[in-house]
């Protein structure tokens, strides 16, 4: 789950769901990392852009293999 307060991380714990922290919510990330962050991006077009570069490494990973010649 993405959050911005520590309430966020707090509500992951018991469902078991990961809390990825984002740092435009004002809250210090030490406060985040107090309430379960596991990660953090600067703001939501920030978590998009790591999210898009995962998809394409994840992409690239799946790729076959060039033909030996």
């Amino acid at each position: 789950m993405v959050g911005d307060t520590p309430y966020d991380g707090q509500a992951c714990a018991p469902a078991g769901v990961t809390f990825l922290g984002l740092l435009c919510g004002r809250q210090p990330p030490e406060r985040l990392v107090e309430a379960g962050a596991q990660s953090f991006c600067a703001d939501p077009a920030d978590l998009l852009l790591h999210l898009y570069e995962a998809l394409r490494l994840d992409e690239a990973l799946r790729l076959p293999a060039p033909a030996a010649r």
